[in-house]
């Protein structure tokens, strides 16, 4: 595995924590890993406190990414992992805060050919109905989930 997208369920569940930390922890394994925001929905945010976000692409209102971007994302993906081996992707969240779906987040999965891991919220409900969805839209590229009780860092 060279890239491992990191999606959370809806923004603001952790998945940048998480990314940052996993990146973290392989290079402090002795590994060579970098962490990367490819793409963003939107402009800003309170991400580069935790990764150096260095101008993602935006996607449309829709949660759709023109090719154009979605080609630069990947591009920039690839030399990262040329030159680190082990990227860790901030992808974006699987669905907006309204609870829609969000294109872009399982289309930059594909096109870098990178393995999912999921970040849920935890809920007191929690259950299988939560992540049947996530199946669609990743396919076998889904690795599992890891469940974040802390979702405020």
């Amino acid at each position: 595995m060279s890239v491992l997208c990191v999606v959370g369920a809806r923004p603001g569940v952790g998945s940048t924590a998480v990314a940052a930390s996993l990146a973290a922890a392989w290079r402090r394994a002795g590994r060579e890993a970098a962490a990367d925001k490819p793409l963003a929905l939107a402009e800003g945010g309170a991400d580069a406190g935790l990764l150096a976000v260095d101008d993602p692409g935006i996607a449309g209102a829709d949660g759709k990414v023109k090719r154009a971007v979605m080609a630069a994302a990947a591009k920039r993906v690839g030399a990262l992992e040329k030159a680190a081996g082990i990227v860790v992707v901030d992808a974006p969240p699987h669905a907006d805060a309204d609870g829609r779906a969000v294109a872009a987040s399982g289309a930059l999965a594909k096109r870098l050919k990178a393995k999912v891991l999921g970040v849920l919220p935890y809920e007191r409900g929690l259950g299988a109905t939560a992540v049947a969805a996530w199946r669609e839209a990743y396919g076998d590229a889904l690795l599992g989930f890891v469940v974040n009780r802390r979702t405020r860092y």
